[in-house]
């Protein structure tokens, strides 16, 4: 997910901050793609803006770009814009691409069961960042129907998850842990995995990059 206006980055960025490069390697949003299609995950859209920048990505990654001219006002928004393209079948994941992700975290998106959410409660050891953060939900081919319903309602797309947020994944999360908590599970990885939210996040990006280029290593020698 990947829609929205960015405005927070203006002036700060040359195009979309999903497509910063980690270091000399790939994007946030390539590594991303990457871990995904290595865990056997091939069908993968991705909804963002129309632009160039976004065209040759997807072009060049062998993804779908799905562009919406009316994102809406929140995440939520967003994702209920896109039922038409949720699988009826099989688990359904929705990734913020503005996160680097560690492989171990991108292995907890696989196969959930239910509704699933993967995120961070409490600061990054590594970067910082003291809040806690959600980087990704899931939901089971068995509550495609209830997802549906549930953000069918503006009430819940656009439901109060703090002083000054609203629509966020947060929301969803709060309200499903509030109806149905036996059958939500949340992941937390533990890891330097962290995303790219305001202009102050990018000193964080060189940080992110040697744990990936170190992680990389890792794998290499063992």
């Amino acid at each position: 997910m990947a829609q929205g206006s960015q405005t927070r980055m203006r002036g700060h960025i040359d195009g979309p901050k999903q497509l910063l490069r980690l270091g000399r390697g790939t994007s946030i949003l390539g590594r991303t793609v990457s871990l995904l299609r290595q865990s056997g995950i091939h069908d993968i859209l991705v909804v963002a803006c129309s632009s160039p920048a976004w065209a040759r990505f997807c072009e060049t990654y062998g993804v779908a770009l799905l562009s919406l001219d009316e994102p809406g006002d929140t995440l939520l928004d967003g994702i209920y814009r896109v039922r038409k393209h949720w699988s009826e079948t099989a688990a359904n994941m929705f990734i913020m691409a503005d996160v680097i992700f560690s492989r171990r975290c991108s292995k907890l998106l696989i196969a959930p069961t239910n509704w699933y959410f993967v995120g961070r409660i409490g600061p990054n050891e590594l970067t910082g960042r003291p809040w806690d953060e959600l980087f990704a939900f899931a939901c089971a081919s068995n509550r495609v129907a209830d997802l549906r319903s549930l953000l069918r309602k503006p009430s819940v797309r656009r439901r109060q998850c703090s002083a000054t947020g609203f629509g966020k994944l947060w929301s969803l999360y709060q309200l499903i842990k509030e109806t149905e908590p036996r059958r939500l599970k949340f992941s937390d990885p533990k890891d330097f995995t962290d995303d790219i939210d305001t202009p102050d996040d990018l000193k964080m990006l060189p940080i992110l990059a040697r744990a990936v280029a170190k992680e990389a290593q890792r794998e290499t020698t063992c």
